[in-house]
């Protein structure tokens, strides 16, 4: 029972590294560190087109991960957390029933943000709208998707501890140094336009 548990975890463990690592770039690409990059990212087509590819990997993902009534998605947090209960398909392993309830208690305080990804994930990206993903719209902030991506990790890491009294590494390959790439285009564009306008100058000095 506890390589059938193990193997569910792994599951689990496996949508949670993809939604969480498409979340840090997201949440770099829709908040850079300045105005000239959020500037530079929505003039550059390559840009554009990733950050808004990546936030529909990221709403998919989560929309697993919660997913408590589709037959057709086995892994998730409810479904796991079920399993677990008293009742549940692994009651024989007697995980501590309280820590369950405290994870109940949050995902109903999370009810409202699950439901806004799914509907936004039924909007664009199981239909025909074209529409570019935005959060705002649907009513909730990256920082509430986080909270979800914590909340599967407290999951995860407690329930190794205490069953297999393993360590869980949750390290993505994202790499902040990677974004660079944004900062290097302004500041080539700046050059760049500071080139022009020194060119320009020139010539009319020259023609005055």
């Amino acid at each position: 029972m506890k390589a059938e548990l193990k193997s569910d975890i792994s599951s689990i463990w496996k949508i949670f590294h993809l939604a969480k690592q498409s979340y840090q770039y997201s949440y770099y690409l829709h908040k850079p560190d300045s105005e000239e990059e959020t500037t530079e990212i929505n003039r550059n087509h390559f840009l554009n087109f990733t950050r808004h590819t990546i936030l529909r990997v990221l709403i998919i993902e989560l929309c697993k991960l919660y997913n408590k009534d589709s037959n057709n998605q086995k892994f998730s947090v409810p479904k796991l957390l079920k399993k677990l209960k008293r009742y549940g398909h692994y009651s024989k392993l007697k995980f501590d029933q309280a820590k369950l309830v405290q994870w109940d208690l949050k995902l109903q305080s999370y009810e409202s943000t699950i439901n806004n990804i799914n509907v936004l994930r039924d909007k664009l990206y199981a239909h025909t709208d074209r529409q570019k993903p935005d959060l705002e719209q649907y009513g909730f902030e990256f920082e509430e998707l986080k909270v979800l991506l914590e909340l599967t990790e407290d999951i995860i890491f407690q329930i190794n501890s205490d069953l297999f009294d393993s360590h869980t590494d949750f390290r993505t390959e994202f790499d902040m140094c990677e974004m660079d790439i944004v900062k290097k285009l302004v500041e080539l564009r700046e050059n760049e336009l500071h080139k022009f306008w020194k060119q320009f100058r020139n010539e009319r000095n020259t023609n005055s």
